[in-house]
């Protein structure tokens, strides 16, 4: 029975009671027991004026896109009592949410449907916004917590939730860049290495990312196991242990093992501080989240070179140990952040069902093994076997997105694990190797200066990577007002800004003027945290965590193929001027362009698929229910499909 039909058309004399159904708007349906023996007794049911503007073959999901349970009424995948609400769209300064123990202001209750007199949704206290079957929001002063104080602790708990945004996701991005190149020499005369040695001192301190890969799946089951809190705190003190270790090492197993430990520190927050936003259930501070990584794996770089310029390039650095740890004190602050959130907690998510837990795991084989390559491709690799395992690798995560895309736990609406293979693929890979180009091309200027009369202040570098993490800032910020169709827009419109970006990149010249990079940079961080925060509309923690599962995995890839062809470039040309070798990473560079702008083309391409799949099956079943209420209208009686419940 759906909400605009009359009870009245059911037979009065029917001395057995039925079991009818309510259709919600997506297609799904809801059993409710009526008794049908006196028509004149029931009331009218009130049409749902909130969706009549809506066409009948568009699914709506108001709170879930996971089909109902037959038993509970309540979202597959749900515990019974749980309350499913989508992320509130309330602007940036809506960041604080309501306080704990308060209900949401209540809708129109002209615009909700009245439940039929016996049915279990008349329960429901009147003004609840809680989804049907859902146990709803407890009255006020329920949980024994004045409002004044709920309100306080509130504030704190998304004050702190912002902080660890801003803090850790930084810290985790500064932990990847691999600067020993830069300081060979005095850690070579400080080790008492030999040149043979070295290649293993480079190894050593590329051993963060790898180690971050291995962690990343198994610290999401952790987070959504138990207390997300507790394993944000293990990973952050990990990750200032591993700085402290490697600012502090005499050796290079020493070096090895702090970088190993920033790594699984990095991989053990980074998902416990996803889960944190995520529990605020604000959409404005998902969108920071979002633009926040984008932004943190763009200028990671630029401030790795930073604090460790090149021989030549810059004022070398006191002490040769802080390329393996440049700033401790980001870490320090995210630390600080976390205990606020330990503090001021107030809501937590539910803990995940085994089966999330089990789609969580699904990465941990493919990434270990893409770390383990990732370690063992520079023994001696050419670059041609380095490119086959990127390719081979590349192919393994568009498959997991694709198969995580369409499933009921983790997938997305918007397809929000391809996105983020898109953020790990063309962020950290393409903005690193650009500010090493271009700090390249500043200490050769700078030092021909005497020459040419030409210099290079690679300080000024900076402004176009910062000005691209300002617009992934402003570009996630203004999906939050959008609504699923705009917002399904804007993922292909970030898709479209990176492109964009790879374009003028090709066009132009990165060693040339500073100033230049603004040009691809900007749209390239516009577009990837528009893109990153759109896709993350309604979707569940477990669709964010798989996600974020494969989204470093594909800064691995990304590196492993713009390395590969850089070292091809330089293998053929066999450089003996530092103007040549320049030369030669440029035009690696530029291989690793075009192969980024086809590899966004063909992840643009296999979002459509994951989102169209997704959308298939709640459109048809809405199409077949319409054209069954018309035939049912028709004959003056209800149609059988309106008694059958579905599971979409």
């Amino acid at each position: 029975m759906s909400p605009h039909d009359d009870p009245g058309e059911f037979p009065a004399d029917d001395p057995a009671d039925r079991t009818v159904t309510l259709d919600l708007p997506n297609g799904f349906t809801i059993p409710v027991e009526v008794p049908v023996r006196d028509t004149a007794a029931l009331p009218a049911a009130q049409p749902d004026d909130r969706y009549l503007d809506h066409p009948i073959d568009e699914p709506i999901d108001r709170y879930t896109d996971q089909p109902t349970s037959e038993r509970t009424g309540q979202p597959a995948g749900q515990f019974a009592g749980e309350s499913v609400e989508p992320l509130t769209d309330s602007p940036l300064g809506g960041l604080l949410d309501r306080p704990e123990g308060q209900p949401a202001a209540a809708p129109d209750k002209s615009a909700a449907p009245t439940a039929p007199a016996g049915s279990t949704a008349a329960a429901a206290p009147a003004g609840s916004t809680a989804p049907v079957g859902s146990a709803g929001p407890a009255a006020p002063g329920a949980s024994g917590e004045p409002g004044k104080r709920g309100r306080v602790r509130e504030v704190f708990a998304s004050t702190g939730a912002l902080l660890l945004t801003l803090t850790a996701l930084p810290a985790i991005a500064l932990a990847l860049p691999n600067t020993s190149l830069n300081v060979l020499v005095p850690a070579r005369d400080a080790l008492g290495l030999a040149d043979a040695g070295l290649p293993n001192l480079i190894r050593a301190a590329g051993l963060t990312l790898p180690a971050l890969l291995f962690a990343v799946p198994l610290a999401a089951v952790a987070a959504r196991r138990f207390s997300p809190r507790l394993v944000l705190l293990i990973g952050l003190m990990l990750l200032l242990g591993g700085l402290g270790a490697a600012r502090l090492a005499a050796t290079v197993p020493m070096v090895a093992g702090g970088r190993v430990a920033q790594g699984l520190g990095a991989g053990i927050a980074l998902p416990a501080v996803l889960v944190l936003v995520w529990e605020r259930q604000n959409r404005a501070l998902a969108a920071i989240w979002a633009g926040t990584l984008a932004a943190a794996l763009i200028v990671a770089m630029p401030l790795a070179l930073r604090a460790t310029p090149l021989p030549g390039g810059g004022a070398p650095p006191g002490d040769w140990r802080v390329a393996f740890g440049p700033y401790p004190g980001v870490a320090a602050a995210a630390l600080a952040a976390a205990f606020l959130c330990v503090i001021a907690a107030s809501r937590r998510l539910p803990a995940a069902r085994r089966s999330e837990r089990g789609q969580l795991l699904l990465p941990a084989i493919p990434t270990t093994g893409f770390a383990f390559l990732g370690v063992v491709t520079t023994y001696g690799w050419s670059p041609g076997a380095q490119l086959v395992v990127g390719g081979i690798a590349m192919i393994a995560l568009l498959g997991l997105a694709m198969a995580g895309g369409h499933d009921a736990t983790i997938g997305s609406p918007l397809g929000c694990a391809v996105v983020m293979v898109t953020t790990g693929l063309i962020s950290y890979p393409l903005a690193g190797p650009m500010a090493g180009l271009a700090n390249a091309s500043a200490a050769m200027r700078d030092a021909t200066s005497d020459v040419t009369g030409v210099t290079g202040d690679p300080r000024l570098y900076l402004v176009p990577f910062a000005a691209a993490a300002a617009a992934a800032l402003l570009g996630a910020l203004g999906t939050v007002r959008m609504s699923r169709d705009t917002a399904r827009g804007a993922v292909l419109c970030g898709h479209g800004l990176a492109i964009v970006a790879v374009l003028v990149c090709l066009a132009t010249d990165v060693t040339s003027d500073p100033w230049l990079l603004l040009a691809p940079l900007v749209p390239l961080g516009a577009g990837l945290g528009m893109a990153l925060a759109a896709s993350l509309r309604d979707a569940g923690v477990g669709a964010a965590l798989f996600g974020l599962t494969l989204s470093f995995p594909a800064v691995l890839v990304g590196q492993l193929l713009v390395l590969s062809l850089q070292a091809g470039q330089i293998q053929r040309l066999r450089p003996q001027t530092g103007e040549q070798q320049l030369y030669g990473l440029t035009a690696g560079f530029r291989v690793w362009l075009i192969a980024a702008g086809v590899l966004t083309v063909v992840l643009v391409a296999v979002c459509l698929r994951v989102t169209a799949a997704r959308d298939r099956g709640p459109r048809a079943e809405g199409r077949r229910r319409a054209r069954g209420r018309l035939r049912a209208g028709a004959a003056g009686h209800v149609h059988e499909d309106e008694k059958e419940p579905s599971a979409g």
